[in-house]
């Protein structure tokens, strides 16, 4: 069965890639991304954010322009994450539909399938790896399964990129100016209509893909959560005020029991009084810690950069008035 064409009429596409000492595969993967562009018969960009590469990376993308003028290079003064590096490219791309595309894992057939659902009205589509792609992948899966059955946003593999969107999420993702950026978190943040499907990552490149051990990968989800989500803070106080609250229940009882039923030898002499002496006084301290950690983080709301609400659908209703009342002051 003969596949219809997409309707990309009217339509840009960009795709952001981010290289690093890539000099080796790079011109293969501009092309291998142009011929799949040029099929759809539509405006495109292929945005190169290059992360400060000391070989001769820039030098091979720029010689690559001549043959195909739609490719844009971006150069960072310093090598920088791949969120900062991914951040850059959709500050400057200029398409309706943006494909956030890996050189070292992604087949380029995965373009047009994430156009495809794109067209029909998802605002995100992300695929996500059939198998991990270091040594302790089962290790590193269950560490980001539990991270993200305690996070508010989901958390994946930092390989693992591949991310469409359309200009309305485009928009929504560059708007929020946070510090420790972490592109697939932040568009969990912004909820919109979302695709997943699965892919299978390509091998070829896998000496250029970064091993990131369990010890990596847990400091990075803790400094993703920390830095993004208020619920960790919120769990630790609210384990502490159960800890110490537990502890009341606890010492009541044996009070109890030595008071009614005379049960001395449950504690020792003087135990009583100095344990209802903590309890109190670590109620108190946890108390405080949790109403210090909600002041904090109402403290951090304030002063992000970032929007109140994003939109999902704007209806536009320009002609509401005839011309005699357009000018309302």
């Amino acid at each position: 069965m003969k596949k219809r064409p997409l309707n990309l009429t009217d339509s840009i596409i960009s795709v952001i890639i981010v290289t690093h000492n890539d000099d080796s595969i790079v011109e293969k993967k501009v092309i291998e991304i142009n011929k799949i562009l040029k099929r759809l018969r539509v405006p495109y960009e292929i945005i190169v954010v290059d992360s400060n590469s000391t070989d001769k990376t820039v030098a091979v993308v720029r010689g690559t322009y001549k043959k195909y003028p739609n490719t844009r290079v971006l150069v960072l003064s310093k090598k920088y994450s791949i969120d900062v590096s991914l951040s850059a490219g959709l500050d400057n791309c200029i398409g309706d539909y943006v494909i956030l595309f890996n050189i070292h894992t992604d087949p380029t057939s995965v373009i047009v399938k994430i156009l495809t659902k794109l067209l029909e009205s998802f605002e995100t589509v992300f695929g996500t790896f059939n198998y991990s792609l270091s040594n302790t992948g089962a290790l590193n899966k269950t560490l980001i399964g539990v991270t993200n059955k305690f996070s508010t946003h989901k958390y994946r593999d930092p390989q693992n990129f591949l991310l469409g969107l359309n200009r309305k999420a485009v928009n929504s993702i560059t708007r929020t100016r946070r510090k420790a950026r972490n592109i697939i978190y932040i568009h969990s943040l912004i909820g919109l209509r979302k695709y997943e499907f699965t892919y299978n990552p390509l091998r070829t490149y896998m000496k250029k893909v970064e091993k990131q051990n369990l010890f990596s990968l847990l400091v990075q989800i803790l400094d993703t959560s920390i830095s993004n989500s208020f619920r960790p803070i919120r769990i630790l106080s609210l384990a502490g005020l159960t800890v110490s609250l537990t502890y009341i229940f606890y010492v009541g009882l044996m009070v109890f029991l030595v008071v009614v039923f005379g049960m001395e030898h449950l504690v020792p002499q003087g135990w009583i009084s100095t344990s209802t002496v903590f309890s109190v006084l670590f109620f108190v301290l946890f108390s405080l810690l949790a109403l210090i950690s909600e002041y904090l983080i109402r403290s951090i709301t304030e002063t992000r950069d970032e929007p109140f609400y994003f939109i999902s659908d704007d209806i536009d209703k320009s002609v509401i008035m005839g011309k005699k009342h357009r000018n309302i002051r």
